[in-house]
């Protein structure tokens, strides 16, 4: 463990890691933090937010619509930036701060910094750096012999957050009266379709759709996760079971459509998957300094589906990504040191953030 970090650890993580309440945690309510909140809106909490139903800017009162909503998003990276800074007027910059020993250095990025783009609050990283935190979520926060953040996190974490029957907003009079700002998209995203059940923590989930009864990518396993940026452009997709992360940047197939078997994404995700032949002939890894490699054989991984899936979404200017099984890359395609500004993708690591924050007592 870098030292850095043995520090955060010994003085910050140790002491709080032991039967730690995360529900109690994300039910703590946002005003804590010194925002002036409406009185609609002072019911709030860290899981409001981190779930798209805080109802800010909207119309609703928080917990009562869902809304693919870009201003709460920015306003829940605003105010873990005062968690961490220990101040309701932080540096823009303090979620970096945070994530400098937590991510950057726990993890041995390999290409610096990270919330480094919109008003830092965005992830601006290669994909070798982001498939460390999705090896980090698939090792539920356990880093080569250390827990650094702890397994009862991602009981909460790696589950949808909002229930499948819950109604979508009816407007956004309210407006962003905190002048907080957006991380890219509107207070209602009207291209996401209704998503309620399969989405939570800023992460999509292969549920079934409240719309639809269907499951989302039916040919997908049924415990892959993913955090999706530009609806496909950036993409993060964990499959579990198969022990598998892909951290891409490319053309994946739009993702917000309900598939009946024929999306392109499900077909993508479908290949993937059909690429596995058996369990790799190494035990789990994590990369040091670089990531160790291993052959599609050594990864129990049919060459022939694999280029298939590579072929698939790296068909875009500036595709680059990478392929992980059990924690060693067999697969890398396009420029690795280039970073990617990984848009919605980010709110998933946003998420992570607090995490760690509620771990810590600092929430």
């Amino acid at each position: 463990m870098p030292p850095g970090v043995e520090v955060i650890w010994r003085n910050h993580i140790a002491p709080y890691s032991a039967g730690i309440d995360f529900e109690a945690g994300v039910a703590q309510l946002v005003s804590g933090q010194g925002w002036a909140l409406s009185e609609k809106d002072a019911p709030m909490t860290y899981a409001d937010l981190a779930n798209m139903v805080s109802g800010y800017g909207l119309d609703e009162a928080p917990g009562l619509a869902w809304e693919y909503n870009s201003y709460g998003a920015r306003l829940h990276a605003e105010t873990l930036k005062r968690v961490f800074a220990g101040s309701e007027t932080p540096d823009s910059d303090a979620l970096d701060v945070a994530a400098q020993t937590r991510l950057v250095q726990a993890l041995g990025m390999e290409d610096g910094g990270i919330f480094t783009v919109r008003n830092d609050c965005g992830v601006n990283i290669t994909p070798r750096d982001m498939a460390r935190i999705g090896h980090m979520w698939l090792s539920r926060g356990a880093w080569d012999g250390e827990q650094l953040l702890a397994d009862a996190w991602f009981d909460v974490f790696l589950s949808p957050g909002i229930a499948a029957d819950l109604a979508r907003s009816t407007g956004a009079d309210a407006g962003d009266y905190l002048v907080v700002g957006t991380t890219g998209g509107p207070l209602i995203e009207s291209d996401v379709d209704n998503m309620q059940g399969i989405f939570g923590w800023m992460l999509w989930f292969n549920g079934l759709v409240a719309e639809t009864g269907v499951r989302m990518w039916p040919d997908a396993p049924t415990d892959m996760y993913m955090a999706d940026g530009r609806f496909g452009d950036e993409v993060m997709v964990i499959l579990p079971t198969e022990e598998i992360v892909v951290a891409a940047h490319g053309s994946w197939g739009d993702t917000t459509v309900v598939s009946d078997g024929a999306g392109v994404f499900n077909d993508n995700i479908e290949t993937l998957a059909g690429a596995v032949t058996g369990a790799p002939s190494y035990a789990m890894d994590f990369p040091g300094v670089s990531w160790t490699s291993a052959t599609d054989a050594e990864a129990g991984l049919d060459e022939t589906a694999l280029d298939a899936f590579v072929d698939a979404i790296d068909n875009a200017a500036g595709s680059r990504g990478v392929l992980v099984r059990r924690g060693r890359v067999v697969r890398t395609w396009g420029t690795q040191t280039t970073k990617v500004d990984w848009a919605s993708a980010a709110k998933s690591v946003v998420v992570t953030m607090l995490g760690f924050a509620i771990q810590e007592g600092l929430i």
